[in-house]
């Protein structure tokens, strides 16, 4: 199998996959690992996955594929004696070596990270106040951030948040301090960072430059004031009248900032907020699986597409994904901005036929679990369910280029088929077993399992039938599990009450029987019937062996009494002549 030939059938199964339902996706990954500066050490993997789980891997340390499953390990083989491929893998491992000091040189220079120190709840009476001490764009990823009071660590109500990604490389924490303010107190923000010789400590003013400012900037205007009182009290109402209030970032940060069901996502300013200077709204989504989803921005209810970026998607280590929208804004009072969470396209192949014909293409958009519109290859057509979805639905339908890559989806959804038929829609036949997990005891039922292991596709049915009748009651079914490796399992519960001359059957319907397969209880399983059939023929070998050994120790009794008589009698008539 040539390199090309070996390439082309993964990704032509990773497409297949990512275009049907469900949460079937592939994808792959390549990294160059290294912890030296040259990269003399560097290894090169290349990875390749299906529904998170690792299917093939060439790893440089070994030289070769690996394959985790028997079709992938069949495709492994093929690829480690393929030359060329063994060759194009040894270049790319000596361009990842190559390439280690532009990594050091170019990407892991440190980026000093920018301090603000600010109090966001004054304090009043018995209730403490909050300083936020917050660390914009830095990089690496990690820091630390301590909180001291004249010059020790204070560990006691402090929180922080994670390190913010802004999805440009750097990032931004948060970490915020209740205080009750003390008389001749110092409090201090400590950060620590690679990008820093040493760490660097911002010390907590009550009074900052800015509020000093504008205490002189207020003397010399009431000094003003008292010279032309008319001229202030005017100056006055008009600076009164242009004043605007700021909102703060607690605007920003909503209470509730992510859903505990993936797709997890949080909402976070750039930088630090101010009225009037352009900022960036970053809308951080994490932990989803497949990489199939869309954020949507709105400012005060409507759409808003202007000033909106999107980065591509990122694994994360447990083969989950995340992603980054970004929003460009200038903060005005009043201003309302949010975004579409859960907002994803399913795109779904379906079909009932291994030649594809007569086959479904469906793209559906949904937000918020709610079907807004889809486009159905049998209308050809896009459709929307609500007002807003039915005029972009319009509009689509309009595009040329749109309606076109439309149609060659559903080609290529047909086209496809056959060969997703014949690499993974191998028909696999269940391991049926059936046995008494719970004796019936009295009033009690007993509980019969009739399990089902190892088969494919994931359909099946199981049927509990009492004397050839189906039982519909006081039957209990588990999910069908996967068992990691592309086959299933299933279990069904019967509670029953035995009854002379009755005959339960469990029935399992799949695409692999040509017909249903019934399997009857029998009280005595095959292992209890070993065990009574051993048990009957211990006892015939015990009897056998018992008979025996009494007849010859009968015969041997018999024989042994004549010989012990005449000694006697000689003994007697020696003792006689004595």
């Amino acid at each position: 199998m040539s390199r090309g030939q070996s390439f082309s059938t993964v990704f032509v199964l990773l497409q297949v996959f990512s275009t049907t339902g469900g949460a079937l996706y592939g994808h792959g990954l390549i990294h160059c690992q290294f912890s030296s500066y040259d990269g003399h050490d560097a290894v090169y993997l290349e990875q390749y996955f299906f529904n998170k789980m690792l299917l093939l891997q060439y790893n440089s340390t070994l030289g070769k594929m690996i394959g985790f499953t028997k079709k992938a390990k069949d495709l492994a083989d093929g690829l480690n004696k393929s030359p060329p491929f063994v060759k194009h893998e040894k270049w790319k491992t000596e361009l990842c070596k190559r390439n280690a000091p532009l990594a050091y040189n170019d990407l892991l220079s440190p980026v000093e990270p920018y301090i603000d120190l600010r109090s966001v709840k004054a304090t009043g009476g018995k209730h403490p106040g909050m300083l936020i001490c917050s660390a914009y764009n830095f990089y690496p990823k990690p820091i630390r951030v301590t909180w001291l009071r004249n010059g020790k660590e204070d560990t006691s109500d402090v929180s922080s948040t994670d390190e913010l990604p802004n999805g440009n490389w750097l990032y931004q924490i948060h970490s915020y301090l209740e205080y009750t303010p003390t008389p001749g107190e110092r409090i201090s923000c400590m950060v620590e960072h690679a990008s820093l010789m040493e760490p660097k400590v911002t010390n907590w003013d009550p009074l900052p430059d800015s509020v000093v400012n504008k205490i002189s900037v207020g003397a010399a205007g009431l000094l003003l004031g008292l010279v032309f009182s008319v001229g202030g009290l005017i100056y006055y109402k008009k600076k009164s009248a242009g004043r605007m209030s700021v909102p703060t970032t607690e605007v920003l940060y909503p209470d509730d900032t992510g859903k505990t069901d993936p797709p997890e996502s949080i909402l976070y300013p750039a930088d630090e907020v101010e009225a009037g200077v352009e900022n960036s709204l970053i809308c951080f989504v994490n932990n989803f699986f497949p990489p199939v989803i869309k954020v949507s921005w709105t400012k005060n209810s409507l759409p808003v597409s202007e000033g909106v970026s999107l980065s591509r998607f990122y694994p994360n280590e447990d083969q989950t994904f995340y992603q980054f929208s970004t929003l460009t804004f200038t903060p005005r009072e009043g201003d309302i901005y949010s975004y579409c969470l859960f907002a994803h396209i399913m795109k779904s192949c379906q079909f009932n036929s291994s030649a594809g014909h007569g086959s479904i293409y469906l793209e559906q958009y949904y937000c918020n679990k709610i079907l807004l519109g889809q486009y159905d290859s049998r209308l050809g057509k896009f459709t929307g369910n609500t007002q807003e979805a039915q005029k972009i639905a319009d509009t689509y339908n309009k595009d040329p280029e749109i309606m076109v890559k439309q149609r060659w989806m559903t080609e290529h959804c047909g086209t496809h088929i056959p060969r997703l038929c014949k690499f993974l829609m191998t028909l696999i036949e269940p391991r049926v077993k059936l046995r008494l997990v719970e004796k019936p005891g009295g009033k009690h039922p007993g509980v019969l399992v009739c399990s089902v292991y190892d088969f494919y596709p994931k359909r099946i049915r199981v049927t509990w039938l009492r004397n050839g009748k189906e039982m519909p009651f006081v039957v209990t079914f588990s999910e069908k599990m996967s068992n990691g490796n592309w086959l299933y399992q299933m279990h069904s519960h019967l509670e029953f009450t035995p009854r002379t001359g009755e005959k339960v059957t469990c029935m399992v319907e799949h695409a692999s029987f040509m017909e249903p397969k019934l399997y009857d209880w029998d009280p005595l399983a095959a292992s209890e019937k070993i065990k009574v059939a051993g048990g009957t023929a211990g006892l015939l070998v015990g009897l056998a062996f018992l008979f025996t050994g009494l007849i010859v120790y009968k015969k041997r009794g018999t024989a042994g009494l004549n010989p012990q008589h005449g000694n006697r009698e000689a003994v007697r008539t020696h003792e006689d002549s004595d």
